[in-house]
């Protein structure tokens, strides 16, 4: 999506690579920091591993870095900025924006990777991040037009 938005304006490539650095060493603090256990390796020590159905083939996840799903972070931060970006113009492609993160955070669950508190964290966080990219955007970046370019934008031309 950075590269396709690049095609559309720099700023908005700009603003998904900053979301991605910010969420990638918060993912791994906030993981580190409170480390809880994983689905499997939770019921696994209570002795439940075998009522717990795996999807066959799924490199399941062991340890305690479930909270919070990192996946779903980066989800809710790449598509809520996605909807910021399209600003009411496209409700319907916001819809799908909402709904793709969504899908995101619960194929971690029917994974078996995370619990849902583990899910609702990483979105909370993410739509955090997409929140503080999209008012560093509005600060800051707005005011650079040459950003408002893309790959396909000529000199001079209106992009509305």
């Amino acid at each position: 999506l950075g590269l396709t938005a690049m095609l559309w304006r720099f700023r908005f490539a700009l603003l998904i690579a900053l979301a991605g650095l910010i969420i990638l060493p918060t993912s791994y603090v906030l993981k580190d920091q409170i480390g809880t256990d994983r689905p499997v390796t939770f019921f696994s020590e209570i002795g439940l591993t075998d009522a717990v159905a795996l999807v066959p083939g799924e490199k399941m996840n062991t340890g305690q870095t479930s909270f919070p799903s990192g996946h779903t972070m980066a989800a809710f931060a790449l598509f809520a900025l996605c909807a910021f970006m399209l600003g009411g113009r496209q409700p319907l492609l916001a819809f799908v924006c909402f709904w793709t993160a969504l899908l995101v955070a619960i194929s971690r669950i029917f994974l078996v990777q995370h619990f849902l508190v583990d899910v609702l964290g990483g979105a909370t966080f993410g739509l955090i991040v997409a929140l503080l990219v999209w008012g560093i955007d509005r600060r800051y970046l707005q005011r650079w037009t040459a950003l408002d370019r893309g790959l396909l934008t000529r000199r001079g031309m209106s992009e509305e």
